[in-house]
């Protein structure tokens, strides 16, 4: 039977959660680059949303789920000129096609419209049914439990599981893939990258935890080199951890090297003196009772 540190449990837990691309009708998310986009003032093909939304409405609701998911019109809406006849069906006074709007940056400098009644993209489809599941969860199930019926509301929105990226997936479940897809040392950029790009947001899950996880399903796995690299890489990311050298040890001990073992479980005794599965291991390296 496995030995574990003596730690405070810290339970893993995971959520499979749907490619939720919700940004049905999504302004741009304020950037200093780009000029306002200019949007319809009426609204057509609306079917999840109220029909008699107001602009101010839809502009507040499109903006939580940029922000939400981190993107921008174009991620869900299609370009006016993918749907045939579009700018000659646009009403009188909007920009384009019907709830077509404008942005800058298009081909030679023009700007590029977008067109919002299209239902060309697959991820605003998607997002239509992301929408529903949403209100189904804060109607059917949070608004139904009486302990959350109080002053603070919980209630479940894009950011809860986005945090500001459009696919919300833990990132264990992302390095694991590099592994298995690719490499270790594959996983090890892809980490470097992302704590690069989203370290001090609620994106990813740097703590050290994450890499401990994922080192774990590697030596369950049978990939005991594959967890050495993961190791290696926490080590670096957290020198002081007791039990990064105490999963150094697991994995070396289960590939047979008792010797490399035994001077991670010392390593670990040293940083974590509390830590008793690691002081039993090394008593069982060396031979003691």
């Amino acid at each position: 039977m496995p030995l574990v540190p003596n730690l405070a449990a810290r339970p893993s837990f995971r959520i499979p959660i749907a490619a939720a691309l919700i940004a049905l009708l999504a302004p741009l998310a304020p950037a200093p680059a780009h000029a306002p986009m200019v949007v319809p003032d009426s609204f057509t093909n609306l079917k999840v949303l109220p029909k008699n939304i107001t602009k101010p409405q839809l502009l507040g609701t499109m903006r939580a789920f940029a922000l939400g998911l981190g993107v921008r019109c174009d991620f869900c809406h299609a370009r006016a000129d993918s749907t045939p006849g579009a700018a000659e069906r646009a009403p009188a006074g909007a920009p384009g096609a019907p709830g077509a709007a404008a942005r800058p940056g298009g081909p030679g400098g023009a700007p590029e419209r977008l067109n919002f009644a299209s239902d060309t993209k697959e991820e605003k489809r998607i997002a239509r049914g992301m929408l529903r599941m949403v209100r189904g969860i804060n109607a059917d199930y949070l608004a139904k439990i009486a302990e959350l019926k109080d002053s603070s509301r919980v209630e479940v929105r894009c950011v809860t599981c986005h945090h500001g990226v459009a696919m919300p997936r833990p990132l264990t479940d992302i390095l694991a893939q590099d592994v298995t897809e690719k490499s270790a040392a594959a996983a090890v950029i892809h980490y470097r990258q992302l704590k690069t790009q989203y370290y001090g947001s609620a994106a990813y899950d740097f703590r050290e935890f994450t890499l401990e996880e994922l080192a774990r399903q590697l030596q369950q796995g049978g990939k005991g080199d594959d967890a050495l690299v993961i190791l290696d890489l926490a080590a670096e990311e957290f020198p002081r951890s007791g039990v990064v050298p105490f999963l150094q040890g697991e994995t070396l001990l289960q590939k047979g090297d008792r010797t490399g073992a035994l001077a991670r479980y010392r390593r670990a005794l040293e940083l974590q003196p509390q830590n008793e599965a690691a002081r039993r291991r090394v008593t069982e390296l060396q031979g003691g009772s």
